[in-house]
C-alpha cells in the first residue's frame, strides 16, 4: 500500500517573472516619488454607501443618517430635516471643516488640500442648509476630520442638498473619501490619488528620464 506524503506547494516564479514583478514595485514606489506622491498615503473610498446614497429626511430619528466612514464605528450623524441639515460628531475631535472661516459650512473648491494645517470648524452652526440659504444646492465637497482608535483622520464627502423653495426634499452623498494614513492631507478632485498604474506609469516615465540624463552625461 502506498502512503501519499503531503506536499507543500510553493509559487516559483521563473526569473523573468520575478524580475518582472521586481521592475513593477520598483516602477510603482519611483512613480510615488517622481508624482511628490507619499507610498504611506492612502486615500480611500469609504464603504459607508453604496454610491450615490439617497439620505434619509425626517423630523426627529427620521432624519437622522449615521455616518460610519472607516467601518470602525460611527463618527458623523448628518441629522436632516424639512427645515435644516446639520452634521453632528459623534467622537470628541469629529467635525466638519471649512476651507475659510464661517459661521456655517461652506464647500471646498476642486484642487484645495484638507489637513492638520487646513481648515477649521464652523464658527456657529453645524449647518450645510436651512430654509434660509443653501450651501450646497449642486454637488460640493464638504471637508471633515475624525477620530479613530486615538488618532486623527481627514477626507471629505461631495453632498448635494436639494431644496423646493423653502423645504428641502432631497439630499445625496455622491461619494465620501478619506486618507487612511492619520495626520495625513488629502487633495480634493476627481480622482484623488493616482491609481497604481498611473504610479507605474510615472516611474516608468521617471526611469525613462534618468537613464537618458546618465546617457548624455557620460
Amino acid at each position: 500500500m502506498k502512503i501519499k506524503k503531503n506536499a507543500v506547494q510553493t509559487l516559483q516564479l521563473k526569473p523573468d517573472s520575478q524580475n518582472r514583478l521586481i521592475a513593477y514595485t520598483t516602477a510603482a514606489g519611483l512613480g510615488a516619488f517622481f508624482a511628490g506622491q507619499s507610498v504611506e498615503a492612502q486615500v480611500t473610498l469609504s464603504s459607508a454607501y453604496s454610491y450615490p446614497a439617497s439620505l434619509n429626511i425626517g423630523a426627529g430619528t427620521l432624519g437622522y443618517n449615521y455616518i460610519n466612514i472607516d467601518g470602525v464605528g460611527n463618527n458623523f450623524n448628518l441629522d436632516i430635516t424639512a427645515t435644516r441639515a446639520t452634521l453632528g460628531g459623534i467622537v470628541a475631535g469629529d467635525s466638519a471643516l471649512n476651507p475659510s472661516a464661517n459661521g456655517y459650512i461652506i464647500p471646498w473648491t476642486l484642487g484645495t488640500t484638507i489637513g492638520p494645517s487646513s481648515g477649521s470648524a464652523p464658527t456657529y452652526k453645524k449647518w450645510l442648509a436651512t430654509a434660509g440659504f443653501d450651501n450646497f444646492p449642486t454637488t460640493e465637497a464638504m471637508g471633515f476630520k475624525f477620530v479613530s482608535s486615538g488618532s486623527t483622520y481627514f477626507g471629505y464627502m461631495d453632498i448635494q442638498i436639494t431644496k423646493v423653495g423653502s423645504s428641502i426634499t432631497a439630499a445625496t452623498i455622491a461619494d465620501i473619501y478619506y486618507n487612511a494614513t492619520p495626520n495625513t492631507d488629502i487633495t480634493i478632485g476627481p480622482v484623488p490619488e493616482p491609481s497604481s498604474l498611473a504610479l507605474l506609469a510615472v516611474g516608468v516615465v521617471g526611469m525613462a528620464a534618468r537613464c537618458a540624463r546618465r546617457v548624455r552625461t557620460k
